[in-house]
């Protein structure tokens, strides 16, 4: 089971998607919840089951947030270099981030 950050075209087909591991995530998890104050873009993730959308005003917010993450993690989270891809690909596109428990 995956967890699906993805962009959609105008017509809801997912045309760009990074998926993430079940254990990828808790790790991501773990560490943004120990910022203070706490990662409200990435707290709406907490549920690992429930699907979210992030709109193009907040995928700054959002990347920076996962910037800090990275940053923060022991093991330097890979999967955070490629989700600021797909958050910078996003922007550029005018679009929002769909993730979606898959």
């Amino acid at each position: 089971m995956a967890l699906d950050f993805c962009i959609k075209n105008n017509h809801d087909i997912v045309i760009h998607k990074i998926s993430i591991s079940l254990d990828d995530f808790y790790d991501m998890i773990e560490v943004a919840k120990n910022f203070n104050p706490p990662l409200v873009l990435i707290d709406r993730l907490k549920d690992y089951y429930e699907d979210a959308e992030f709109f193009t005003s907040e995928l700054n917010e959002l990347k920076e947030q996962f910037l800090q993450v990275y940053k923060k993690s022991d093991e330097k989270l890979k999967i955070i270099q490629k989700l600021i891809l797909l958050f910078d690909l996003a922007m550029l596109y005018n679009t929002s981030i769909n993730v979606i428990s898959d």
